[in-house]
């Protein structure tokens, strides 16, 4: 028939869908989908949690990394695909080390800190790297961005580029992700963007960034990003 089937699952996880169903000729059949992978609508990450399977569920049993937390919603083979409906990661109070690549947030993931004050939730490039790449839709709140690095300047979002020295956007038509009440201090753009690059930034305070010449050519401070009742000095 044209009728959808729908279900619920009470647990996040990899799932084998299987149909049971009768044909016009009341001969019964079994019809195996495939497998889905089922996210959570909200993930937990502690600097004091452990990455570890069947964790970060709850606040009081987190995950240890934003990269672990992340993680979790993709399905096998499936990575660059949108989260349905929407994940948001909660970090507790705390400074966060990228020890590797940037954060990639995915389309309606939201990355948001502990509390209304930016400065109790630290995300810190450790000097080296930007920290997150967003594709449309995505979100970070109440964080600090500090010390963020690009190091290039050939395209947009890879790591280690050179345009948006803490957010930048995964392409051009990802402009839209938006970046609200974060401090931004002491990052660093080869070529465009200290702070950051295209994305929407609102009640946010930028501090000692810097966008720096390359063999591309002149240092180029319009980002192309819109701040909205924003401070501080790019």
């Amino acid at each position: 028939t044209k009728d959808q089937i729908t279900h619920s699952y009470a647990k996040a996880g990899n799932y084998v869908v299987t149909i049971f169903g009768t044909t016009t000729t009341k001969t019964s059949e079994t019809f195996e989908v495939g497998q889905i992978h089922v996210a959570a609508h909200d993930y937990f990450v502690a600097t004091s949690g452990v990455d570890a399977e069947g964790r970060g569920l709850t606040a009081a049993d987190p995950f240890r990394t934003i990269r672990y937390a992340l993680r979790q919603l993709d399905a096998p083979g499936k990575q660059d695909e949108p989260v349905v409906g929407g994940v948001t990661i909660h970090l507790a109070a705390g400074t966060y080390v990228l020890d590797s690549k940037q954060i990639l947030l995915r389309e309606s993931v939201s990355l948001v800190g502990a509390t209304d004050d930016p400065a109790d939730t630290v995300i810190d490039g450790n000097g080296a790297r930007r920290a997150a790449c967003c594709y449309p839709g995505a979100k970070i709140q109440g964080v600090t961005l500090r010390n963020c690095k690009t190091i290039a300047s050939s395209s947009l979002c890879p790591d280690g580029e050179g345009f948006g020295g803490a957010v930048c956007a995964q392409s051009l038509l990802a402009r839209d992700y938006v970046v609200s009440n974060c401090v931004v201090e002491g990052c660093v753009s080869t070529y465009s963007g200290g702070a950051g690059y295209l994305g929407v930034w609102r009640d946010c305070i930028i501090r000692n960034c810097q966008v720096l010449a390359t063999d591309r050519g002149p240092k180029n401070p319009d980002s192309g990003t819109k701040f909205r009742g924003c401070g501080g000095a790019v």
